[in-house]
């Protein structure tokens, strides 16, 4: 009697058949379970076949405007201020050191990307007249300004003005080495050409006007 009842106590602790989920019943839940999925993706077919072709056209689209964009460099070198045989140069850095320094750096940053120095390049280059710097007004808004001025110069069409060197400064960037007197320059442009074109004329006009104002002030 003994070894029956423990016979009994161990069956009892099996628990249920682990091949519960074989059973008919649960390949009837799972069947179930897959309709419904079919059922769904049935019911959005349309949607998800037309989220799926509107990206993929979408994306030949960009990829078939986009064009592609070529940046040149063009390093300046700003050598110590030694008008009237004055190194202020050298003074400003005993006096204030590296902060005197930044500012000065600057400085010559803000000349280089000043109305100044960028309309010289505009016009040494006729990209008024160029893709995509080229004036095409429209007739109403801001656009309207610009078309009313189109026999005007830049110089006298603020509307333009503005907006063409809107787009070359969106395109420039300047950067001061750290701790040096140098002045990476670059230009992003459609045109590898023009980049370098660009890139080279702006360091160049800069030269020119630094000179010209060391000459004038001597």
């Amino acid at each position: 009697m003994s070894q029956e009842r423990a016979s009994m106590s161990t069956s009892f602790r099996q628990g249920p058949n682990p091949r519960f989920a074989s059973t008919p019943l649960g390949r009837m839940q799972e069947e179930e379970s897959l309709r419904s999925l079919l059922r769904v993706f049935n019911k959005r077919k349309s949607f998800i076949l037309t989220v799926t072709l509107g990206s993929l056209a979408l994306g030949l689209l960009i990829c078939f405007y986009m064009r592609p964009q070529y940046t040149s460099d063009a390093t300046l070198l700003i050598d110590k201020d030694t008008s009237g045989g004055l190194d202020l140069g050298g003074l400003a850095t005993s006096l204030g050191g590296s902060d005197d320094l930044k500012t000065e750096m600057q400085t010559h940053i803000a000349v280089i990307r000043g109305d100044s120095t960028l309309l010289k390049v505009v016009k040494e280059l006729n990209l008024q007249n160029v893709e995509p710097y080229k004036i095409n007004p429209g007739l109403s808004g801001a656009e309207a300004n610009i078309n009313a001025g189109q026999g005007l110069l830049l110089e006298t069409n603020p509307a333009a003005r503005e907006r063409i060197l809107g787009i070359i400064r969106s395109r420039l960037k300047t950067t001061v080495t750290p701790d040096t007197r140098l002045v990476v320059i670059e230009y992003r442009d459609n045109d590898p050409k023009r980049s370098a074109e660009i890139a080279n004329c702006i360091v160049n006009t800069y030269i020119r006007g630094y000179l010209e104002m060391h000459y004038q002030s001597t």
